[in-house]
């Protein structure tokens, strides 16, 4: 039977009996919380329930229906009561974490990959003994070895290629199989502390088969940091009910240009498609100015200021209203944001959902303008994570300066766009100068009497970001 140690010094201890809950299940994590104790332990392919008692002692647990799976878990509760959830142990997948609503214990949001698999920056995570990795020596590989060599008669040590027993395994093993004799090393053990303002994130490393099982940490200021938003709609197509001025310019990422809906318009709406499902986290709304000339002043009001120069500040209370909607298909629609009643005028309106929705198409609909005007919108832009992996390294990144104050920089790769980074040293890069579909940039804005600038050209898409490497210019 388990037992549960108390102690009120961690010198003398008592001994109870530890029952009322799945006791012998993997990797279990207990965290103390006010008065009640909390337990959780690990399960994969099916929603693991969470326990929590005021009386260890008693052995009485209330159990708490599990929303997810999770491997090797630990809970965290931060100084201001929020509850945060870490879990991972695998070759293939990272350490994870997500926070919890407190009563339910269910994810509020997507969960965040926090530490993911570095070996060719990180010594310490490289696999086998002394960080050598020789595949032969894996215990899978053995047995596998072992096997076939029972089906062809042979010893084990003449057995050369495992991709036959490999393949003779159910499907569903066959991609683990692979993983076990990778040099992927597993990533586990995930322990949050906080002390002095930082936050530590521990984990182990690279398998506890090695005579090299370590524990690294994180440090950081957050629990962990807020996932990267990607922009999901530069470029995407785009169409709307009318266009006095192309749908396509709401999806530039160019303020100066904007889609404008006929002037008898009654109902414009504009629609993205962003090419395929997305976890889309907001949406933000820029309205653009469009009106022309305003003919007359409203009944009573006259302009001030010097003749010639004099303006109107309009007291009148306006509104900008709308209806944004998304869909999988393109058939049925869900409400994303509803200001149709909203007593406001903001123009630039940002709807955000941090927990994130599965959408492909992105349907605005314009129900009142200021002054009724055709409503103009200069960016619907959307952004979340899209389903793939970032994009490759920009390559062949070359900077020149043509004079003392202008700099080209040029690279090749296809990413949907690069941020150009720039400064006086390597590591204050903080000028930056952002590009869409295109591989170079003429930059005219450094210092005449600063010798030599470094340039970092970072490429993003619809799924991440993936840094360059520092050149000197």
């Amino acid at each position: 039977m388990k037992k549960l140690h108390l102690s009120k010094d961690l010198v003398n201890w008592k001994r109870c009996p530890l029952t009322g809950g799945p006791m012998y299940d993997y990797a279990p994590d207990v965290r103390v919380v006010g008065d009640w104790m909390y337990f959780c332990a690990s399960r994969k392919g099916e929603p693991y329930d969470f326990y929590r008692t005021r009386d260890p002692e008693g052995g009485v647990f209330e159990r708490i229906p599990g929303a997810f799976d999770f491997w090797d878990p630990n809970l965290f509760v931060d100084d201001d009561g929020r509850f945060y959830f870490y879990w991972g142990c695998s070759n293939m997948t990272p350490i994870w974490g997500v926070e919890l609503d407190l009563a339910a214990m269910e994810p509020l949001g997507e969960p965040v990959p926090l530490i993911e698999n570095r070996k060719t920056e990180h010594g310490w995570e490289r696999t086998g003994e002394n960080h050598h990795y020789d595949p032969g020596k894996s215990s899978v590989a053995q047995l596998l070895r072992a096997q076939m060599a029972q089906v062809l008669g042979c010893r084990p040590e003449e057995v050369t290629d495992l991709t036959p027993a490999i393949e003779a395994a159910p499907e569903q093993y066959r991609t683990l199989l692979r993983a076990a004799l990778s040099d992927s090393l597993y990533i586990e053990g995930a322990w949050m502390t906080k002390h002095g303002g930082k936050y530590y994130l521990q984990y182990a490393c690279p398998g506890a088969q090695y005579n090299v099982y370590c524990d690294g940490v994180y440090v950081g200021r957050a629990s962990w940091a807020a996932p990267e938003w990607m922009l999901l709609s530069y470029g995407k197509r785009a169409w709307a009910s009318s266009e006095d001025k192309p749908a396509a310019n709401a999806v530039d990422e160019n303020v100066q240009t904007w889609w404008r809906a006929g002037a008898d318009d009654k109902a414009p709406r504009l629609t993205v498609d962003l090419g395929d499902v997305c976890t889309v986290n907001a949406v933000q709304v820029n309205f653009a100015d469009d009106m022309g000339t305003v003919e007359r002043l409203p009944e009573g009001a006259e302009l001030v200021g010097d003749p010639g120069r004099g303006r109107y500040i309009e007291e009148r209370e306006f509104f900008t209203r709308w209806l944004l909607e998304t869909s999988t298909d393109g058939e049925s629609w869900i409400v994303l944001e509803d200001r149709r009643e909203a007593n406001t005028d903001l123009t630039h309106d940002l709807a955000a959902r941090e927990g994130g929705v599965d959408a492909r198409y992105v349907r605005l609909t314009v129900t009142e303008t200021a002054y009724h005007a055709p409503a103009c919108i200069s960016g619907l832009r959307v952004f979340g994570r899209g389903r793939g992996g970032p994009p490759e390294q920009a390559a062949q990144v070359s900077a020149r300066r043509r004079d003392g104050m202008t700099m080209e920089v040029r690279w090749r790769g296809d990413a949907v766009g690069c941020e150009v980074l720039w400064g006086h040293s390597p590591n204050k890069l903080y000028h930056s100068f952002r590009v869409f579909g295109k591989n170079q940039v003429e930059i005219r804005g450094l210092k005449a009497d600063v010798e030599r600038y470094y340039v970092r050209v970072d490429a993003f898409n619809e799924n991440g970001i993936t840094a360059g490497e520092t050149c000197a210019v």
